[in-house]
């Protein structure tokens, strides 16, 4: 492997530890870079250069002078070092090294890896991964078990059998195979966990409810990312670490985190002060999966219902689609359970339907309160957007679209990133049919403990990265970038390491999910009232019909549909006519001009949402646009960048990954 980064003395591979190295100067990473960096730094970009005199000379003294270095260093380096880094290609830029450094940070292209139940990383050999807010930092991590699935046909799909090909059932067949397809019945399904905790005192609450309430615990294997003192300790409301039983064992040996500790695995050693915001953390659980049938993704502070597990396949077994993902933001904990039978109690749900820009031109994605009693065997409704507060989805889910460790302190990307990739890979988001699990929020009872739990923004000074051009400015035009939800930029202005990895799928594009749900990149601008749309079951009705005979997937080039507006409709028409004016290529960008203006904090980005409830009142408001359109503004049919910010600010509280709920001030 040629590195683009590497360190004068190789680190300790430490699992999950963390290993101080001093950066390489230019020249050793020029030379690392192979003969293509050296050319680049020196000035020879074209053709022409080398016909010259004196760029034949230079590239002649540059050849020989690389290839003495290299051999030098290639005695010297010992084994490979770590994959390339953003520092790397910050330094040396070009798009040949970058695409170089997105093949070595990639895993080893292959078929779907082997399967067994019980399993565990125990054993397997890890590799060192540089941390993405310091590179002068190297963590040991588990590799990834699989790349994405490679596609089958004219799809850009994988096949059935593939797909039917990951997920372990807990008992073998009569050869002794744990791969069993759908032959593998329904209770004897794996499921997957990853659960990433920032200094939250529910977290062992959370898992505790998870092993406690469900039917068949035996089936679930769980991987925790938990972010705090390094002896599992933290200050914060004496909370213990995750993993650390409610009550000793030795008088209660029956508690769920005492029966099924064996089936939980730790990501203990990232101390919080090296915490980088919810993206990195869960990237490293998703690094944990070995082939699970199914892959759950919740937050630190979650309660559920009794029998979950059996509740949750049902569902995504009624959707009749094996590319299929529940995912919603859930409800409040507060009188919301049976304390007897585990039950929900209420029927309102969340779906995922509202979205809008914000003033750095990425796109926010939001729920939005639902009150229709589901009948008992009602199947989930399609909904547009993902939300990582719940994720319910087949194992391959996780192969196909991991989580992008390049993310650091960002939060609000992390569901667009995840959302439109999983779109464009061929995946559909249903909203559940029934209550799955609910959230402790700030509110009532809960409101003065859970605003003691400390946010990961905590850690911004400590990662300035002056190296990027500003926090987090660099990362948010990479993931603009890497979406197309910034059309106007220019290519070179964001960094394509991992692209291949963490970029978009090719079962779908990009424009088409624009197209479907109104959203103009080009003018930042999306159509109103996206939710009437969705509530009521229009868009669930208009899409489900074409579903491929084989259940992978909606096929989207069968549908002709653009969502606009129903009440601003001449608006609409003028703003997708303008948008689609130029070749609607899945990635456009210009080679001219200027760059906008660096992207605003995070922080900044959470004082311009306003709360759910305040949102109640404004021009956005579904509920008010279907009860009084005559009321309806003019302008409203497709907004403007959001820089409005509301009079009254939502306070935010902690959802117990680092990440931030809006709640009423």
């Amino acid at each position: 492997m040629l590195p683009l980064h590497f360190a004068s003395t190789r680190p300790s591979r430490v699992r999950g530890g963390a290993t101080e190295v001093k950066p390489p100067g230019r020249r050793k990473l020029a030379a690392a870079g192979g003969p293509a960096a050296l050319l680049l730094a020196n000035g020879v970009r074209s053709r022409t250069d080398l016909f010259r005199p004196a760029g034949r000379l230079l590239v002649l003294f540059v050849a020989v002078w690389a290839i003495a270095l290299c051999m030098i260093l290639g005695t010297m380096r010992g084994d490979d070092p770590p994959p390339a880094d953003l520092a790397g290609l910050r330094l040396l830029g070009g798009e040949v090294l970058q695409k170089r450094a997105a093949a070595q940070a990639a895993p080893v292209p292959g078929v779907v890896p082997p399967s067994r139940w019980p399993v565990s990383v125990a054993g397997e050999e890890f590799e060192d991964i540089i941390h993405p807010g310091n590179p002068d930092i190297f963590l040991s991590v588990p590799r990834f078990w699989s790349r994405p699935i490679p596609p089958d046909g004219d799809r850009g799909l994988m096949s059935r059998d593939l797909a039917l090909s990951v997920g372990t059932c807990s008992r073998p067949d009569a050869a002794g195979g744990y791969v069993r397809g759908k032959a593998c019945p329904p209770n004897q399904r794996t499921i997957f966990v990853a659960l990433a905790s920032y200094r939250d005192y529910q977290c062992r609450e959370t898992l505790d409810d998870l092993l406690s309430k469900a039917r068949f615990p035996e089936r679930i294997r769980i991987a925790v990312v938990d972010q705090r003192g390094g002896d599992q300790s933290d200050m914060v409301q004496g909370s213990a670490g995750c993993t650390v039983p409610l009550g000793p064992c030795r008088t209660d040996r029956d508690q769920a985190l005492c029966r099924f500790r064996h089936q939980i695995e730790l990501h203990a050693d990232i101390p919080r002060r090296l915490a980088v915001g919810p993206a990195f953390a869960r990237h490293i659980a998703y690094r944990y999966y070995r082939g699970e049938y199914y892959v759950l993704q919740v937050d630190a502070q979650t309660t559920f219902v009794q029998d979950w597990d059996v509740e949750a396949i049902q569902q995504h077994e009624a959707t009749g689609d094996e590319m299929a993902v529940l995912s919603h933001t859930p409800m409040d904990v507060s009188g919301s359970i049976d304390a007897m039978t585990g039950r929900p109690i209420r029927s309102d749900r969340n779906v995922m339907c509202q979205t809008h820009f914000v003033k750095d031109h990425y796109l926010v994605n939001d729920f939005w309160p639902i009150d229709v009693d589901a009948a008992p065997d009602a199947a989930p409704m399609l909904q547009p957007f993902w939300s990582a507060a719940f994720s319910f989805a087949r194992g391959h889910f996780a192969v196909n679209v991991p989580y992008d460790m390049y993310l650091p302190m960002l939060f609000e990307e992390e569901e667009i990133s995840v959302g439109l990739r999983g779109f464009t890979a061929g995946y559909d988001y249903f909203a559940p049919s029934n209550n799955i699990c609910f959230h402790t929020y700030a509110l009532g009872d809960n409101e003065e403990k859970r605003n003691m739990v400390p946010l990961f923004w905590e850690n911004e000074e400590r990662f300035q990265l002056d190296r990027f051009d500003g926090d987090p400015a660099y990362f948010r035009r990479r993931v603009l970038g890497m979406l197309g939800l910034d059309p106007k930029r220019r290519i070179a202005s964001w960094n394509h390491v991992g692209i291949d990895l963490y970029g978009l799928g090719h079962v779908r594009s990009n424009v088409k999910f624009f197209d479907l749900f109104g959203i103009y990149p080009r003018h930042k601008k999306h159509e109103h009232n996206l939710c009437l749309f969705v509530e009521d079951g229009k868009m669930h009705e208009t899409f489900i019909k074409h579903l491929q005979k084989d259940g992978m997937g909606i096929d989207y080039t069968k549908i002709d549909y653009q969502f606009r507006d129903p009440f601003v409709r001449e608006e609409n028409d003028k703003s997708a006519k303008s948008e689609h004016s130029s070749d609607d290529n899945d990635f456009e960008y210009s080679d001219s001009g200027e760059d906008e203006e660096h992207a605003s904090s995070p922080k900044e980005d959470e004082d311009n949402r306003s709360s759910p409830k305040e949102d109640e009142g404004n021009e956005d408001s579904p509920k008010e646009d279907k009860g009084n359109a005559n009321n309806q503004s003019t302008s409203g049919g497709v907004l403007e960048v959001r820089d409005d910010t509301p009079k009254e600010e939502g306070k935010e509280v902690d959802n117990g990954d680092g990440k931030t709920e809006p709640r009423s001030g």
